[in-house]
């Protein structure tokens, strides 16, 4: 059972944890805090001997924090398929796996960098007809 995306401390999911309620914890990074909070969120998850594998919504912050972590406090980087092309579309370069692996990237940072053209050319983007959301969209 993985679960913890919508637990927004590590408190939270420590009371997860003491229930034995869970095989991994899926904290979001957006909800949970961010990186720092993250990063304490998996030292005590490594005392249950439990890995993490962030929420998938902010991929370029969770390979990352991936990254930084021994493979089994984090063995796997999730990927929302639809929320990472919504989140990533002004990037220069999205961060997206390739035969199953995401390269961590090496720019200064996270490793984003923002596309001004795309950003000009889509500055009154209308979501509503785009492919991925236009099945969730209330019209």
């Amino acid at each position: 059972i993985a679960t913890g995306e919508h637990e927004y401390t590590r408190w939270g999911l420590k009371q997860l944890m003491d229930a034995g309620a869970c095989e991994v914890l899926q904290p979001d990074t957006y909800w949970a805090g961010g990186v720092s909070e993250l990063m304490k969120i998996a030292a005590v998850a490594s005392t249950y001997n439990l890995p993490v594998i962030p929420h998938g919504h902010s991929v370029p912050t969770n390979v990352q924090v991936s990254a930084a972590l021994p493979i089994p406090a984090c063995p796997l980087v999730e990927f929302l398929i639809n929320w990472n092309t919504l989140h990533q579309f002004f990037f220069k370069e999205p961060v997206v796996p390739v035969n199953g692996i995401i390269s961590v990237p090496d720019h200064p940072g996270m490793g984003i960098e923002l596309d001004p053209v795309k950003i000009d050319t889509e500055r009154n983007l209308d979501w509503t007809d785009h492919p991925i959301t236009t099945a969730s969209v209330q019209r």
